[in-house]
C-alpha cells in the first residue's frame, strides 16, 4: 500500500519518509490528513484572526495523532544523510579494496619480472599472455615479440610441446625436462613445472609455467660422466695390465717357498720377506680383480650363470677359508646353518665372492676379541644370509655411504688392511643382479649386521646341479 505525507501547501513526502513515519509507530493512513495552519495567511476567513490569536496547543504523539511538519523534515533529513553516509562507506570500502588490489598486483608483477626462473603462461588457446625478464634473456625475444602468439614458437619440436600438453590434461600438472629453441635458433634444456590456471569460479583460463634453464647443469653432468668415464678406463687398462705381472709374482714367491724350507740356503728372514710377498701380491691380486669386476658390472658385460645353489655349503667353505685371518686377529669366527635351507637361485661364483667380502670387512673392522657370526635363514623373499659382529658398528653418515665405490668410512681396519673401496659396491651391483636386495643395521648391543637376501629355486624346480 502507498502512502503519501502532505503538508499545507501541497508539499507531500513518499518513499523513505513513509516507511520512517511507519517505524515511528504512526498509521500511514493519517499521514494524508492536512497539517494545521502555524501562522495568518493570505485569504483567511472571519475566525482567522481568533485562529491566530489562539493557536491549538500540540497535543502529544500517540498513534494515530497528526506530527507536526519540522518533525517530518528532520526524519526526512535524518534518511537522506543516512544513505549519504552509507554511499561514502561503500564507495570507501570499494576504493580502499581497488588500492589494495593495485598495490597487491603491482606486487605480483614486480615479483614475477625479478624472478631468476622463466615465467610464462598461455590462454586456452595457447597465446603467451605473459613473459617476464627471465624469459626474455634466456629465449633472446622481448615481451612485444612474444605476447599473443603460440607457445609452439618456444619449443625445439613438437613433440615436448604435445608432451606437456597432454600431461597436464591427463594428471593435472606437468614436471620434467624439456628442450627450448631461442630466437636466434639454439637450443638449451630447461626443467618445467606447469600447472592450468583458474578464475574465481574454477574455470580453467589457461596455463602457468615456471621453467630454469639447466644447461650449466648439464653441461657439469656430462663433464663428470666423461671424466669418470676415463676413470674407469684407466683403471681398467691399468688393472688389466697389473693383473698378469702380479700373478707371475705371486707364483714365483710361491715357488721359493717350496724350494727353499727354513735351514737350508735361505735363513728365516729371508724366508718371511718371500711369505710377505706372496701374500701381498695376493692383497693385490684381489684389488685389481675388483677393479676388473666392478668396471664390467658397470658396462653390463659381467652375465650370471644361474642355478640352484646351497648357500649352506657356500658360506661354510667361506668361513672355513677365512678361519685362520681370524685367528690370527684372536677372533671367534662361526657360522650357524639353517637346517632345511631351500636352495637360491644365484650364481654360486658370484654369491661365494658376496660372503668372503662381508666376512673380511666384518673381521677387518673387529678388533682382537671380538666375534663375527654368519648364518642363514629363509625368507618370504628367498633366502638370507646374515653377517654379524660387535665390533664398533656404523655411524648415521656411513650408513648412507656404505655401499657406494670408493666409500671411506670412519671406522678404519684394525689391522692395517688395505682394500680398493669397491668390495661392498661390488656387493650391491652382483646382488642387484641376482634381483636381491643387500642392507645394514646397528645391534642394540653393538656391532653392525650385514645382510642380503636372494630369491629362492622355485619349488617346482628345485633341483640341486
Amino acid at each position: 500500500m502507498k502512502s503519501a505525507v502532505s503538508l499545507r501547501g501541497g508539499a507531500c513526502f513518499s518513499g523513505a519518509a513513509t516507511a520512517a513515519f511507519v517505524h515511528f509507530g504512526m498509521r500511514a493512513s493519517n499521514t494524508s490528513r492536512r497539517l494545521p495552519l502555524l501562522t495568518q495567511a493570505a485569504g483567511a476567513g472571519p475566525n482567522a484572526g481568533r485562529r491566530a490569536a489562539a493557536p491549538e496547543a500540540p497535543s502529544p504523539m500517540v498513534p494515530g495523532t497528526v506530527m507536526p511538519a519540522w518533525t517530518c523534515i528532520l526524519l526526512v533529513v535524518m534518511l537522506v544523510a543516512a544513505q549519504i553516509a552509507i554511499v561514502w562507506r561503500i564507495s570507501r570500502s570499494r576504493r580502499r579494496a581497488l588500492e589494495d588490489f593495485r598495490a597487491q598486483k603491482e606486487f605480483a608483477d614486480n615479483l614475477i619480472q625479478s624472478s631468476r626462473e622463466m615465467i610464462i603462461s598461455v590462454n586456452l588457446e595457447r597465446q603467451i599472455t605473459l613473459f617476464n625478464k627471465a624469459a626474455e634473456r634466456a629465449f633472446g625475444y622481448s615481451r612485444e615479440e612474444v605476447l599473443g602468439r603460440n607457445i609452439r614458437m618456444l619449443y625445439d619440436s613438437d613433440k615436448d610441446a604435445a608432451r606437456v600438453q597432454r600431461e597436464i590434461k591427463e594428471r593435472g600438472a606437468f614436471t620434467g625436462e624439456v628442450l627450448n629453441r631461442r630466437k636466434d635458433g639454439s637450443v638449451f634444456p630447461s626443467f618445467l613445472v606447469a600447472s592450468p590456471l583458474r578464475d574465481a569460479m574454477g574455470h580453467a583460463i589457461g596455463t602457468m609455467g615456471i621453467s630454469l634453464d639447466i644447461s650449466d647443469q648439464k653441461h657439469a653432468e656430462q663433464e663428470r660422466e666423461r671424466l669418470v668415464r676415463a676413470k674407469d678406463e684407466f683403471i681398467a687398462i691399468a688393472s688389466h695390465d697389473l693383473k698378469s705381472p702380479l700373478g707371475s709374482i705371486a707364483g714365483y714367491a710361491q715357488l721359493l717357498e717350496k724350494l727353499a724350507p727354513v735351514g737350508s740356503v735361505m735363513n728365516e728372514e729371508n724366508f718371511g720377506f718371500i711369505q710377505r710377498i706372496r701374500a701381498l701380491s695376493g692383497v693385490m691380486q684381489k684389488i685389481v680383480e675388483d677393479f676388473l669386476d666392478f668396471n664390467a658390472l658397470q658396462d653390463g658385460r659381467l652375465k650370471l650363470s644361474l642355478t640352484p645353489s646351497d648357500l649352506n655349503a657356500i658360506a661354510a667353505e667361506v668361513v672355513e677359508n677365512f678361519a685362520a685371518r681370524a685367528c690370527h686377529k684372536r677372533i671367534a669366527l662361526s657360522f650357524q646353518a639353517c637346517e632345511g635351507l631351500p636352495p637360491a637361485n644365484a650364481d654360486p661364483a658370484r654369491i661365494e665372492q658376496v660372503i668372503e667380502n662381508l666376512v673380511g670387512n666384518a673381521i677387518k673392522f673387529c678388533a682382537e676379541g671380538c666375534r663375527v657370526r654368519v648364518r642363514t635363514r629363509p625368507d618370504s623373499d628367498g633366502v638370507v644370509l646374515e653377517v654379524e659382529d660387535n665390533g664398533p658398528g656404523l655411524r648415521d653418515e656411513d650408513m648412507l655411504k656404505v655401499f657406494s665405490r670408493y666409500a671411506r668410512l670412519s671406522n678404519k681396519p684394525t689391522g692395517g688392511e688395505k682394500s680398493s673401496g669397491l668390495g661392498l659396491a661390488i656387493c650391491k651391483e652382483l646382488v642387484d643382479l641376482h634381483g636381491g636386495q643387500i642392507g645394514v643395521r646397528n645391534n642394540p648391543d653393538g656391532g653392525a649386521t650385514f645382510w642380503f637376501c636372494v630369491p629362492a629355486v622355485d619349488p617346482g624346480q628345485r633341483r640341486l646341479a
